[in-house]
């Protein structure tokens, strides 16, 4: 008999945004592994489970510690912030069982999330349409596709949802955005971070903010989401972007 491996998705941030599903596969799992911070922000929900937690940067590791705890028989949940599918750990722990072809032992389960960009969009009053998603994260891309993906994005006019913009270390790729941006008409943006958090803040600006703030905006990091609106989009006298 097989045993379940929930890939489970808990949504933008925090515990306001689990589903039903999401907290029902906690309920049943005996091991969570999941991102340290993670698993503090879903304290209350874990009590009893074993809980193996790691670093950021360690996916491989934890990849690797849920396959092993599967294997021994437990109902493991990996945990993925957002949605498992979107920019999330799915692809890893898929590539690592089908690398060990376990799938004869493991029943993989993954459930969808509630991403950062369809809660923001919610608290904002986007309506949307024609939409595309990028992360500008060089870790699993070229640099070059990212240019060229986002190009094509801004020159057909979609609304872009733009995850891991920029880090400490890493610029090269906002510096690119900023410049990209000076050539197309000025449009809404909107910057949000610590998305479902205490800290959440979310703000509308303009495309010409962003690029006269420059390269330092303390606003920008890698946990915040970056939308471009599409060309027709407004603010209304409550501040609900729509487009």
């Amino acid at each position: 008999m097989k045993t379940k491996l929930y890939i489970l998705s808990f949504g933008a941030g925090g515990s306001n945004y689990l589903t039903q599903e999401a907290l029902q596969a906690l309920k049943e799992s005996q091991v969570v592994v999941a991102y340290s911070k993670y698993a503090r922000e879903l304290e209350a929900l874990l009590q009893g489970k074993t809980i193996l937690t790691s670093g950021m940067t360690y996916e491989n590791e934890r990849c690797t510690q849920a396959i092993k705890q599967v294997k021994e028989g437990k109902i493991t949940a990996i945990l993925s912030n957002g949605d498992a599918n979107v920019f999330g750990i799915a692809s890893s722990i898929i590539n690592h069982i089908e690398k060990e072809q376990l799938h004869d032992i493991i029943e993989v389960i993954t459930l969808a999330g509630i991403t950062s960009f369809l809660a923001v969009t919610a608290k904002v009053g986007a309506f949307l349409n024609d939409i595309a998603l990028l992360n500008f994260s060089t870790k699993f891309n070229t640099l070059e596709n990212i240019k060229k993906r986002f190009e094509v994005c801004m020159a057909n006019d979609f609304t872009i949802g733009i995850y891991n913009p920029k880090s400490k270390k890493k610029t090269t790729v906002y510096d690119y955005f900023l410049k990209t941006l000076e050539n197309y008409e000025e449009r809404i943006a909107v910057i949000a971070s610590n998305v479902g958090r205490e800290k959440e803040k979310i703000s509308i600006l303009r495309t010409k903010e962003l690029v006269h703030a420059g390269n330092e905006n303390p606003l920008i990091g890698m946990a915040t989401l970056i939308i471009i609106c599409k060309q027709n989009s407004i603010v209304t006298s409550k501040g609900l972007v729509m487009g």
